[in-house]
């Protein structure tokens, strides 16, 4: 199918249900769900187009293109609470799109991230690992006794007793919309109910569940002491980005790949782009962004070939949108 490489491919996304919520995806290509892009209306499966042009990435191939999704949690208490999990290999860069005010009036929303700092310095690396995994396998026990169908009003109550004391060994950090939150390799996390965020992600699929409020259907175990024991335990905290009237914003640095927020700016992305990027995505947050030949509302993406960087004209109907621009880094 043709199409002009000097402009920018609108991205559809494929929307993934979640025991929590919904994931967006709008680069994805893999079993569960395919992305799209879309020419004169019509949308083509990513990894479809990409055999019919392999020169829209540059040359790197389609199985290293930057993930870009939005994850949208439920805002209900503990059925909106994401799995607290790590990754060995995926680095996740989170950016707050919304706070669900019902949920948070303060309009401070909520991410678990990283380990309770008192604690493990109370009881010494090990012992908090060790005592960490005793509180998941109690809470796993009545969990599944919940998920099996139990109706106990006792267990109910041990089951809050539970949830409570293992999540005392994490850290619940305070978000608000604009934040950063930066989760590396082996960073225990969970994002919150009534939280959305724009996702960054390297192209790995690797996870492991410490535990999970709600049954996992996803696989039939947790993973809990390995992830336990590899789990990162340094403190991580939350950025807070200082936004420019017009210019770049850096959000995120992977080993690969780069993140940035523009505010304003004219010309092209070339401008604000290394020299040679191969190709970028781009989303908008806020109000519209007209990106050469598209406009680009609020949370829609698209994807940028080389070429299309150095023609693709930048125009802000507004001065209050912004727009993320993801790229390869070498």
């Amino acid at each position: 199918m043709p199409f002009d490489p000097n402009q920018p491919l609108p991205l559809v996304p494929v929307h993934i249900p979640k025991p929590w919520g919904q994931e967006i995806w709008h680069t994805a290509v893999e079993a569960r769900g395919v992305s799209q892009v879309q020419i004169d209306g019509v949308g083509v499966n990513i990894d479809v187009f990409y055999q019919q042009h392999p020169h829209i990435l540059g040359g790197q191939p389609l199985a290293k293109l930057l993930l870009l999704k939005i994850l949208d949690p439920k805002p209900e208490t503990i059925l909106g609470d994401l799995y607290l999990e790590v990754h060995e290999r995926k680095h996740e860069v989170y950016v707050v799109t919304a706070i669900d005010t019902d949920c948070y009036p303060s309009q401070q929303g909520a991410v678990r991230l990283g380990v309770n700092q008192a604690l493990r310095q109370q009881l010494g690396d090990a012992a908090f690992r060790a005592e960490f995994l005793r509180r998941v396998n109690a809470y796993e026990t009545v969990r599944r006794q919940l998920d099996a169908g139990a109706c106990d009003d006792g267990l109910h109550v041990l089951e809050a007793e539970l949830r409570s004391a293992m999540n005392e060994c994490t850290q619940l950090q305070a978000v608000g919309v604009g934040d950063v939150v930066d989760v590396a390799p082996l960073q225990p996390h969970s994002l919150q109910h009534g939280v959305r965020v724009i996702e960054f992600q390297n192209p790995d699929y690797d996870r492991h569940i410490i535990s999970f409020a709600q049954e996992v259907v996803t696989q039939s175990h947790w993973d809990s002491e390995a992830a336990i024991n590899k789990m990162a335990l340094d403190p991580i905290s939350v950025a807070h980005p200082t936004h420019t009237s017009t210019g770049l914003v850096p959000i995120a640095n992977f080993e690969n790949y780069r993140v940035q927020q523009l505010n304003g700016g004219t010309g092209t992305l070339a401008n604000y782009l290394p020299a040679h990027t191969p190709y970028a995505v781009c989303i908008a947050v806020g109000n519209s962004v007209s990106l050469g030949n598209i406009t680009l509302q609020s949370e829609q993406s698209a994807l940028l070939t080389e070429q299309a960087i150095h023609h693709a004209q930048l125009e802000w109907p507004t001065d209050t949108g912004c727009l993320y621009v993801a790229f390869p880094a070498n």
